[in-house]
């Protein structure tokens, strides 16, 4: 055979020889354009992550917007205190509403019953734009005949700031179960004389103990359960009211002066302040507890309420100024 009919025949066979040498050879790996999902937000290495202000005064007030929002009775303007991304777990289901339309859904029908919360404890715990909210309160209601009732349950509201806004990123609610009365055990000389038979005679007899130590063992008869008051306690409206910091005094601003001023407020059955707003416990600085009294003034405030009825009440509120 001649040379070039040779190397015709030798072409594939070093085509065969040498693939697996070049698929050995890895290729360059690209770069996926797709991000990975994060839990929470990373700021770029090197730059500070902007935190919004918040206290529990403030984590407070959020609750009492939500509280606000219901006494509306309009599923569109509670469901406006979620973001679209928000979970609802109400209490009595155990169906996630996951979506904008599964909360206001689920809103609409809770309003039907006219609620109310009662914060009753709270514990407030506060990250970089996240706040936590979660305890126990009161639920009040009202049934279609017009009937009050209340309910104690566990809450665990979470806050996230997010344009400017603080809004409720999860929302649980569980009852809390109350245990039944234990009515007293028998004796174990009980239990054999009514295995046994016993009872007749003096010590059988109606309203007869059977021994001493057996009466000793009953204890007191229960009381009686005392009638429910359906009541809640005045507090402040907060997307009504001006900001605390609208009244700071340029004077105390340029001298940089903070603190935080408690006080006690009372309203008639129509949210008005009865008397003047007192100071609980003093920021250290007369010109700012009497900012502080003067915001409480002009704030506007949700009386407080028996048995469905507006009344007139007190509560205290905190008034926070900083440079």
């Amino acid at each position: 055979m001649d040379r070039p009919g040779l190397c015709l025949l030798l072409l594939p066979l070093l085509a065969a020889t040498t693939a697996p040498t070049r698929a050995a050879t890895p290729a360059p790996v690209r770069a996926s354009t797709t991000p990975a999902p994060a839990l929470a937000p990373s700021p770029a290495p090197g730059a500070s992550q902007d935190c919004a202000a918040i206290d529990e005064a403030g984590v407070a007030a959020l609750f009492d917007q939500w509280n606000v929002a219901l006494a509306s009775l309009d599923p569109d303007t509670v469901a406006r205190r979620y973001w679209d991304d928000a979970v609802l777990l109400p209490a009595g289901s155990s169906l996630a509403r996951t979506s904008p339309s599964m909360v206001r859904d689920h809103l609409a029908r809770f309003l039907e019953q006219h609620p109310r919360g009662r914060i009753q404890a709270r514990i407030v715990q506060l990250g970089c734009n996240l706040a936590i909210d979660m305890g126990t309160y009161v639920l009040s209601t009202m049934d279609a005949g017009g009937a009050p009732g209340e309910t104690a349950q566990r809450y665990t509201y979470v806050y996230a700031w997010r344009g400017g806004e603080w809004k409720i990123l999860h929302h649980h609610a569980s009852a809390v179960a109350e245990s039944p009365a234990t009515p007293p055990s028998a004796t174990p000389a009980a239990a054999a004389a009514a295995a046994s038979g016993a009872g007749e005679g003096d010590a059988g007899r109606a309203g007869t103990p059977a021994s001493a130590a057996d009466a000793r063992t009953r204890g007191p008869k229960p009381l009686a359960a005392p009638p429910t008051v359906d009541s809640t306690r005045m507090f402040l409206n907060a997307e009504a009211s001006p900001p605390v910091m609208e009244f700071y005094p340029e004077e105390a601003r340029s001298r940089r002066e903070a603190g935080r001023v408690a006080m006690r407020v009372c309203a008639d059955p129509e949210g008005r302040l009865v008397g003047e707003p007192k100071v609980l416990k003093s920021s250290g600085h007369d010109r700012l507890d009497a900012a502080a009294r003067q915001w409480a003034r002009a704030a506007r405030w949700v009386p407080a309420t028996s048995n469905r009825r507006s009344v007139e009440g007190c509560t205290e509120v905190t008034a926070q100024f900083r440079p």
